[in-house]
C-alpha cells in the first residue's frame, strides 16, 4: 500500500525521487494470495498448541513455512479475533435459548395471574400440601402449569 508524502528516513525536500519510485519492489503493492493447506494445517496445528506465539517461534514458523513473519503474526491475530467471534455466537444462542425459556414462563405465570381461580386452586393445592410440593411436581413452573 502505498503512502503519499512520508519519506522513508530523509528529512529533505524534493530531491529523492527514488522514495515514490513505484517500480521499487519494496514500494510496489503486494498482492493478495491465500496460503497452501500445507501451510494451514501446520498453522493451525501450531495454534491449537500455542494461540499466542512468542517472535522466536513465529520466526522459526516462518522459516519452515516460507512465509514473512508479519504474515504468521498476522494469520495468529485472525485466527484469534475469528475464535473469539465463534464463542460469542455460541453464547449468544445459549443466551437466546435461555431467553425463549423464560420468555415462555414469564407468559405462563401472566397467563394464571389473569385467571384468579387458578391461583386460589395453586394456594389451596399449596396448603393442602403443607407449602411444599412433591419431589414428583418439582419442575420448572411452565411445565407444572400445563400439568394442571
Amino acid at each position: 500500500m502505498e503512502y503519499g508524502s512520508g519519506g522513508g528516513g530523509t528529512s529533505g525536500g524534493g530531491g529523492g525521487g527514488g522514495d515514490h519510485d513505484p517500480s521499487d519492489p519494496q514500494r510496489r503493492k503486494k498482492r493478495y494470495h491465500r496460503h497452501t493447506a500445507l501451510q494451514i494445517q501446520k498453522l493451525e496445528s501450531m495454534f491449537k498448541e500455542c494461540p499466542h506465539p512468542d517472535e522466536k517461534q513465529r520466526l522459526q514458523l516462518s522459516r519452515e513455512l516460507g512465509l514473512a513473519p508479519r504474515q504468521i503474526k498476522f494469520w495468529f491475530q485472525n485466527r484469534r479475533t475469528q475464535m473469539k467471534t465463534q464463542h460469542e455466537r455460541a453464547d449468544n444462542s445459549a443466551l437466546r435459548a435461555e431467553n425463549d425459556k423464560i420468555r415462555c414462563e414469564n407468559i405462563a405465570i401472566r397467563e394464571a395471574l389473569k385467571n384468579k381461580s387458578l391461583i386460589e386452586f395453586l394456594a389451596l393445592l399449596l396448603n393442602t400440601l403443607g407449602g411444599q410440593f412433591p419431589s414428583s411436581l418439582q419442575c420448572n413452573l411452565f411445565t407444572f402449569l400445563h400439568w394442571i
